[in-house]
């Protein structure tokens, strides 16, 4: 795009939120939901809806940095946010 080969990208939110520049825009044409996955003997699998403050006290696993850097950004984010540290493995 910022050379001039293509019109627009689709990407997800959380990159362009994490990656912003002058030079690009955008716009959410749908919203994805987060998705957590648990054992169905988790206290949190009962609930109809997680909201991220329940993920306060739970460890769990992320994608690597190393291979998604905005996706553990918008993690991060969402976690603090929240007011809490995410205890993420990779």
């Amino acid at each position: 795009m910022l050379n001039g080969h293509l019109d627009l990208g689709y990407t997800v939110l959380y990159d362009m939120e994490q990656l912003q520049t002058e030079e690009l825009d955008y716009c959410v044409i749908n919203v994805c939901p987060h998705n957590v996955g648990m054992l169905l003997g988790n206290p949190l699998a009962k609930k109809e809806l997680i909201e991220i403050q329940d993920l306060e006290k739970c460890k769990f696993v992320s994608i690597s940095p190393l291979y998604t850097p905005s996706y553990n950004g918008m993690i991060d984010d969402l976690c603090h946010e929240a007011g809490f540290e995410p205890d993420m493995w990779f």
